[in-house]
C-alpha cells in the first residue's frame, strides 16, 4: 500500500501548480526571489526522481508473504517521509497561490509579501534539509536490503506491478446454494401466524446472510404480501439512530411523504411517530449484521407494535444470543456451501468470460485445491475465483496464486482466513485502484455511497489519471466500473437506465479496508474519541461526538474533512482554531444543519472541493473567488438564491451545482427557480456541470462560451430569448443533460432551431409552453435519449406518435404537457420504457393500452389526472408492472381500484401488480394507503 501512496505525491509534484511554480522562479517577471524560496524551487522536484526509484522496491515488498521486521520498518519510514513531503509539497503550493493572489509586479506588495511568508519560506527549506539525510539512508538501507533478499531487475519490477488481478467482495446478484434456505424463509415469512414473529439467519461472516434476505426481501412473493417494508442495518447504532432509520426507510419504500424535522426530533418522538406509522399495518423489518441485545426488548421492540397482522421481523447475525431472540423454530443457522455448489460458484467467477464459464483440464487441479482452501465460503470462493479471473490461464500463475494460500492456512482462524484471501486479493491492485477503493472506507458503516459523489470525490484528491481525450469524470467511472467488475462494492440500487446509483461496502471488507487505511495514515475516523494517530491521517471522516470545543490541533496532514455527523458544528471554530487547516483539498459537509459560510474558509488555496449541499446554508463569502484551485462547487439543496462575483474568478471550476426543490410535488412550474448568477460567469471555460442558473439577456447571448458543458439546467427563459438560447447551446458540442424551464406558462419556447445530433442528448427536461403547441420536428430523431420530461408543454397534438420509436427511451414524465382527451400507447412502442409519469392534467380523461405496448415498464406513476374516472384500458396487459403510485387522483378512480361498488372486474385488472400505493390530502397533510 505504500506504493500507491509514493505515487500519489510523485504526482502532485508533476502538477500544474508546481510546474507553475518553476516558471515563475526561472522568468524574468519575477525578480525579487529570496534564497530561501530559490532553493526550495530548485530541490522540490529534484526528490521526484528519488521517490520513483522506491517506487518499484515498495511494489515488490507489497507482493511479498515472507516479510520481515526490516522490510516492514523500512517501509514505515518511508510512508511517514512522504507524508513528510507531501506536507512540504502542498505548504509550497499554497505559497505560490498566495504569490499569485497578490500580484508580482508592485514592488510595495512584493516586500511586504517576502516578510510576511519569510518563515514559511523557511520552514520549507528547513524540513527539507532535515527529511534530506532519512531520504538518503532510507535509500541506501533499501538497496542494501533489497540486494541481500531478491536478485531483481527495476524494469522487472516496474513491469510486474502493471499485471491487475484482483477481485474481493460477494456479488449479490449471483445466488448458488440458497434455492432450500430461500424456500424455508419466505414459508416462515409468509405463514398463518397471526402474532408479529422474530425469525433470524445466523452464522460466520462470509456465508451470504445478507445476500440470502435481500433475494426473499426483493422476492415478488414477499413485496406483495406485506402493507410495509424497511431494511436497515442494525450494529453499533443507538436506538435513537435506528429507529429514525427506519422511519426513512419506511417511508422512502413505500412513497410517502416524511414527517418535518426528522433529523431533529427526539427519541420520544420518533417512537410515537414509529408506532403511529405501524399500527394495523402487516409490515417486515430487516435488521441487518445485529451484534448485539442490548435495549432491544426495553426501547425498539415495543414501538414495533404489534397489531396480529402478521407482521414479520428479521434479524442477521454472527451473534448466537441474538440468534436466539427468535423462537428455535424460526433459527436458520447457515452453513457452507456444499462442494457442487462451490464449484459453479466459483467456475461463474473465475471464468465469467468464456461463454462456457468451464475449466480448463489442465488448471483443474489447481482450481480445486484454491476451492478447498475456501472452505465453502461465498465471500472467499467469490474473492478467489474473480481474483484469478483476471490471471493468465497458464498452470503457473494458478500453482503461485495456491500457494500463496497455503502460507495464510498456518495456524489462523476461519475468519482470519477469508480475511486474507481478501487481502491477498487487495494487493494486487494497481495504485490508482487501491486509493479509489481505500477511500470509501472514509463513508461510515452501511453507509450508501452515491455513484456521482464518489467520483467527484476522487477526481478532487487527485487520485485520477490524466488521458488524452477523455474527461478524468470518465476515466474515474472506468475506475468504478472497474471496481464493481471485480466485486469489490456491492451495488445496492441501479437507476432505470440500469446504471449502478448506489454502492456499500460489505462489512468484512470494510473492515479489512479501514485496517489497511489507518494504518497508511490514509484516512482516520473521528467518532468522538481522541487518538494519537490522528493528527498522522491525511483524511479525517467526522462521524458521531464533534463539538464546538473541539477542534484539533497538529492536524497538518489533513487534506480532506469529510463530516457526517448531523449534532452541532462549527466550521469556525475548527478553520480559525487550527490554521493547519489551510492545505485542506475537500472539504464536504453534506447535510451538516450550518447556516453561514466563514470568511476563514477562502484562505483555503488548495481547496478542490467545497460540498455543501443539504446544508442551511443562505449565502457564500464575497471573498470565494480567491479559492483558485476550486474545481467542485455543490449547493443543491441548500438555501442559496444568488451568488457571489467572486465566483467568476474560479477559472478552473468544473462542476457548479445550485439545485434545489420548492415545491415536493411539483406542483408549480417555478418548483426550480435556481440561482442568479454574476454577469461572467458564462468565461468559465473549464465548467462542464452547470445547474441551475436563471437566464437573462446576458446569459442567454453569452452562455455559449460554454463550450465543454455536458450538464446544464436554465430557468425563467423568456420566448423572445429562445431562438439566441437555442444558437448559444448548439455551441456544446459535449452537451448530454438539458433542461431549460421558462419563466412564466405564457412564454412560448421555440426550439425549431435547436436540431441537436441524434445521439447528442441522453436527458432533456422541458418546463414551459412549446410553440404552436407541437413537438420540434427533431424529437422524434433522438435515439441516443434515455429520460425526457414535458411539463406545461400545453400540446395540441398527442406526442406519442412523434415518441413510440425511440429505441433507449426508459423514463418518460409528462405533467400537464397534453391539453387532449385520450392517449393511447400502441404496440410495439416504447421498447425500453421502464418508468412512466402522467399527471396535471384535466382534460384527460382516458388512457389506453394495447396488448404488447410498453413491454418493460415497471412503474406507472399517474398525478393529478382529475379527469379520469377509469383505469388505463388495457393495464391488465403490463405484466412487467411493479408499482401503481396515485398521487390526488379522483375519488371514484381510486374506489374502483379497490373494487367498490361492486367493480371486482375493475380491481382483477390490477391484480398482477405487486405494488399499489394511493397518496391523498387530508387537510394539510398528505397521506398514504397501500391498496395492492
Amino acid at each position: 500500500m505504500a506504493e500507491a501512496l509514493v505515487m500519489s505525491v510523485i504526482e502532485k509534484m508533476g502538477s500544474d501548480v508546481i510546474e507553475e511554480g518553476l516558471k515563475l522562479v526561472c522568468s524574468q517577471l519575477f525578480k525579487a526571489v529570496s534564497p530561501w524560496e530559490e532553493e526550495v524551487h530548485s530541490k522540490i522536484k529534484l526528490i521526484k526522481h528519488e521517490f520513483e526509484l522506491m517506487v518499484a522496491y515498495v511494489r515488490y515488498v507489497d507482493t511479498r508473504k515472507d516479510v520481515d521486521k526490516r522490510w516492514e520498518a523500512w517501509v514505515k519510514i518511508l510512508r511517514d517521509l512522504v507524508h513528510q513531503l507531501e506536507d512540504i509539497i502542498d505548504e509550497y503550493a499554497y505559497l505560490v497561490g498566495e504569490q499569485h493572489r497578490h500580484g508580482f509586479y508592485d514592488s510595495l506588495h512584493r516586500t511586504f509579501r517576502h516578510f510576511k511568508y519569510i518563515k514559511s519560506w523557511r520552514g520549507i527549506r528547513r524540513n527539507y534539509k532535515m527529511l534530506r539525510p532519512y531520504l538518503m539512508t532510507s535509500q541506501c538501507r533499501k538497496h542494501v536490503t533489497a540486494s541481500k533478499r531478491v536478485q531483481l531487475t527495476l524494469m522487472t519490477l516496474l513491469e510486474d506491478v502493471n499485471t491487475v488481478k484482483s477481485l474481493l467482495a460477494f456479488d449479490e446478484d449471483e445466488i448458488v446454494g440458497f434455492e432450500t434456505y430461500k424456500s424455508l424463509l419466505v414459508g416462515w415469512l409468509t405463514d398463518e401466524e397471526p402474532l408479529r414473529t422474530i425469525i433470524s439467519v445466523w452464522g460466520m461472516g462470509g456465508l451470504g446472510k445478507t445476500t440470502l434476505v435481500n433475494d426473499v426481501y426483493r422476492s415478488q412473493e414477499v413485496k406483495r404480501y406485506f402493507d410495509r417494508r424497511a431494511w436497515v442495518r442494525f450494529q453499533k447504532y443507538t436506538t435513537e439512530d435506528l429507529m429514525r432509520r427506519l422511519i426513512k426507510d419506511l417511508y422512502n419504500e413505500n412513497r410517502d411523504i416524511l414527517p418535518d424535522n426528522i433529523d431533529t426530533m427526539p427519541c420520544d418522538t420518533l417512537a410515537e411517530v414509529l408506532h403511529a406509522y405501524l399500527q394495523q399495518k402487516r409490515y417486515l423489518i430487516i435488521l441487518d449484521d445485529m451484534w448485539h441485545i442490548n435495549g432491544w426488548f426495553d426501547e425498539l421492540s415495543p414501538v414495533l407494535v404489534d397489531s396480529k397482522c402478521r407482521s414479520r421481523i428479521v434479524i442477521t447475525t454472527r451473534n448466537h444470543d441474538v440468534a436466539y431472540l427468535a423462537v428455535e423454530s424460526r433459527v436458520l443457522e447457515l452453513q457452507p456451501l456444499q462442494e457442487g455448489d462451490a464449484w459453479i460458484l466459483f467456475r461463474n467467477k473465475a471464468f465469467w468470460k468464456y461463454k462456457d464459464r468451464s475449466c480448463p483440464s489442465d488448471l483443474e487441479y489447481w482450481a480445486r485445491k484454491i476451492l478447498q482452501r475456501c472452505h465453502g465460503l461465498p465471500l472467499a470462493i467469490v474473492a478467489a475465483g474473480s481474483s484469478l479471473s483476471y490471471r493468465e490461464r497458464e498452470e503457473l500463475e494458478w500453482r503461485k496464486f495456491c500457494e500463496g494460500l497455503d502460507w495464510e492456512e498456518t495456524n489462523m482462524p476461519m475468519s482470519e482466513r477469508v480475511r486474507n484471501i481478501l487481502k491477498l486479493s487487495f494487493g494486487d491492485l494497481s495504485y490508482h485502484l487501491r486509493n479509489c477503493f481505500l477511500y470509501c472506507s472514509i463513508f461510515p458503516e452501511d453507509y450508501l455511497i452515491k455513484r456521482k459523489r464518489l467520483i467527484r470525490l476522487w477526481v478532487a484528491e487527485g487520485f485520477v489519471e490524466k488521458r488524452e481525450g477523455i474527461s478524468k469524470e470518465e476515466v474515474a467511472e472506468e475506475n468504478l466500473k472497474e471496481l464493481i467488475r471485480r466485486c469489490m462494492l456491492q451495488v445496492v440500487r441501479r437507476n432505470h437506465f440500469g446504471r449502478p446509483k448506489m454502492y456499500r461496502m460489505h462489512d468484512i471488507v470494510r473492515e479489512l479496508t479501514r485496517k489497511i487505511s489507518e494504518q497508511e495514515y490514509f484516512c482516520m475516523i473521528y467518532s468522538g474519541e481522541e487518538t494519537e494517530s490522528i493528527g498522522k491521517a491525511h483524511r479525517l471522516s467526522v462521524q458521531k461526538g464533534i463539538k464546538d470545543s473541539d477542534p484539533h490541533r497538529g492536524m497538518s496532514n489533513i487534506r480532506s474533512l469529510l463530516v457526517f455527523d448531523m449534532s452541532s458544528f462549527s466550521l469556525k471554530s475548527w478553520i480559525s482554531r487550527s490554521t493547519s487547516f489551510r492545505l485542506l483539498r475537500v472539504l464536504d459537509l453534506e447535510g451538516v444543519p450550518i447556516e453561514r459560510v466563514p470568511e476563514e474558509v477562502t484562505i483555503l488555496f488548495n481547496l478542490h472541493y467545497l460540498g455543501l449541499r443539504r446544508t442551511l446554508v443562505k449565502e457564500l463569502p464575497r471573498s470565494l473567488g480567491r479559492l483558485r484551485n476550486l474545481q467542485i462547487l455543490d449547493l443543491n439543496y441548500s438555501k442559496i438564491e444568488k451568488l457571489p462575483n467572486g465566483i467568476t474568478q474560479l477559472k478552473n471550476l468544473r462542476h457548479l451545482f445550485a439545485w434545489s426543490i420548492h415545491d415536493l410535488a411539483y406542483a408549480e412550474l417555478a418548483s426550480n427557480p435556481g440561482v442568479k448568477a454574476p454577469e461572467g460567469i458564462w468565461n468559465l471555460k473549464n465548467l462542464q456541470a452547470l445547474k441551475s442558473v436563471e437566464a437573462d439577456e446576458d446569459m442567454v447571448r453569452h452562455i455559449g462560451n460554454l463550450t465543454q458543458l455536458r450538464t446544464l439546467r436554465i430557468t425563467k427563459v423568456k420566448g423572445m430569448h429562445s431562438v439566441e438560447l437555442c444558437s448559444s447551446i448548439s455551441k456544446m458540442s459535449h452537451l448530454v443533460n438539458l433542461d431549460i424551464t421558462t419563466s412564466n406558462e405564457g412564454e412560448a419556447l421555440q426550439l425549431e432551431a435547436l436540431n441537436p445530433p441524434s445521439f447528442l442528448y441522453q436527458k432533456l427536461e422541458l418546463r414551459g409552453q412549446l410553440e404552436h403547441g407541437v413537438l420540434p420536428h427533431w424529437f422524434s430523431s433522438l435515439a441516443g435519449l434515455r429520460q425526457l420530461g414535458l411539463s406545461y408543454s400545453r400540446l395540441k397534438e398527442d406526442p406519442l406518435p412523434c415518441l413510440h420509436g425511440l429505441p433507449n427511451l426508459a423514463i418518460l414524465g409528462m405533467y400537464n404537457a397534453y391539453d387532449g382527451q385520450e392517449l393511447r400507447f400502441h404496440a410495439g412502442g416504447f421498447p425500453k420504457l421502464k418508468f412512466l409519469i402522467l399527471g396535471g392534467s384535466n382534460q384527460l380523461d382516458s388512457i389506453s393500452m394495447d396488448e404488447g405496448a410498453l413491454p418493460s415498464l415497471s412503474e406507472l406513476l399517474l398525478l393529478r389526472c382529475t379527469g379520469m374516472k377509469l383505469l388505463p384500458q388495457g393495464i391488465e396487459h403490463i405484466k412487467s408492472l411493479q408499482v401503481l403510485y396515485l398521487m390526488a387522483m379522483p375519488l371514484e378512480f381510486v374506489d374502483r381500484m379497490r373494487g367498490g361498488n361492486g367493480n371486482m372486474e375493475e380491481r382483477q385488472k390490477v391484480q398482477h401488480i405487486p405494488l399499489i400505493r394511493h397518496v391523498f390530502q387530508s387537510g394539510d397533510k398528505w397521506t398514504g394507503e397501500t391498496l395492492s
